[in-house]
Parts: structure tokens; C-alpha cells; sequence
């Protein structure tokens, strides 16, 4: 009777799966705020637009944490920002890789890279039951290209580009972890 009880307590993975609901208020508040940062704060647009970079893969990472995949979003968004950074490293020199205002490495944008991977996990798993909050973090990412545009420091290709390599990565990733759990033994039925 005992180890009955001591199991029912443990936690299962039903459990883990309903836990990023539970971050969703913090999140989506934490969504609203960068929205309105990029909005409304009395900082140059360049500084919200960095801003927006870092907040988004940030709460994106906690709601990996809360789910229980901390560690594999970690390595997906390193694995984005190195490929970023290589294909920066090969189209430097070539008229892709120029930004508007002549500076070399700006494709694709790594700002739009990392927030596009935030807010993709944040969307697919912990913001996935607010419409509004999904709408507000995907807008933040999209705002967070716009001002690299604005700012002259990418053009549209490069923003779309580093959009494309974020979003890309995260899933790829995310569903990378789910395949990896489907194939473990204690997944398999009896």
C-alpha cells in the first residue's frame, strides 16, 4: 500500500505536460510588456529592438524549463545562432550579405533569428491555449525585423531570413525532442 502511495505522488509525464499552462500568465505578461517596450518606452528604437531579441529567447527558455526541455532548447538555439553566424562568416563579402547602411554580416539577421526562435516555442507550447498572447508574441518578433529594417541595419531578405532560420531551428528541435520521447522504452506499451 505504501509504494502505491508513494507512486501516485510522483509526478507523471501528464503532468509535465500540463505545466507550461501554468507559466502561460507570466508569460503572456511578459509578452504584453516587450510589446509595449517596443512600443511606447522612451529608449531609442535600437535598444528596444535588441531588447525584444533577448526578451523573446528568454521566455522562451523558461517555458522550455517548464516543460521539461530546457536543455534541448538550449542546444537548438545555439545550434541557430552558429549556423546564423557561419552563413554571416560565408556571405560577408558577397552583395546578399551587405546591410543598407554598408557594413558587411547581415545575412541573415540574427536579431530576427533569435527572436523568431523565442517566440516559435512560446506559440507552440506555453502560449498555445492565448490566442492574444500567441498574436502579441509573434508581433514582437516581427516588430523586432521591422526596427532592423527601420534602423538600416538589415533589408527585408536578411530580416525574412533570420526569421525563417529561428522559426526553422525551434521546430526542428522541438519536434526532434518529441520523436526522441516517443521512441524511449518507458513511452512503448506493454
Amino acid at each position: 500500500m505504501e509504494q502505491v502511495a508513494s507512486e501516485s505522488t510522483e509526478e507523471g509525464p501528464q503532468d509535465r505536460r500540463r505545466r507550461p499552462a501554468s507559466v502561460a500568465p507570466t508569460l503572456t505578461a511578459a509578452a504584453l510588456a516587450t510589446a509595449v517596450l517596443l512600443v511606447a518606452a522612451p529608449f531609442p528604437r535600437e535598444a528596444r529592438v535588441d531588447a525584444a531579441s533577448a526578451v523573446l529567447p528568454l521566455a522562451g527558455l523558461a517555458c522550455a524549463v517548464a516543460s521539461g526541455n530546457g536543455g534541448g532548447y538550449l542546444l537548438g538555439y545555439a545550434a541557430t545562432l552558429g549556423t546564423v553566424r557561419g552563413v554571416k562568416s560565408v556571405t560577408a563579402d558577397m552583395d546578399l550579405g551587405r546591410r543598407p547602411n554598408g557594413f558587411g554580416r547581415g545575412f541573415p539577421s540574427s536579431h530576427s533569428a533569435s527572436a523568431a526562435y523565442g517566440a516559435s516555442r512560446l506559440v507552440a507550447t506555453c502560449l498555445s491555449a492565448a490566442p492574444v498572447a500567441r498574436t502579441v508574441a509573434a508581433g514582437v518578433a516581427a516588430l523586432t525585423g521591422a526596427g532592423r529594417i527601420e534602423d538600416d541595419h538589415h533589408d527585408a531578405i536578411q530580416v525574412i531570413a533570420g526569421l525563417v532560420f529561428g522559426l526553422g531551428f525551434e521546430r526542428l528541435f522541438r519536434r526532434s525532442r518529441r520523436q526522441v520521447r516517443a521512441r524511449s522504452p518507458d513511452r512503448r506499451p506493454a
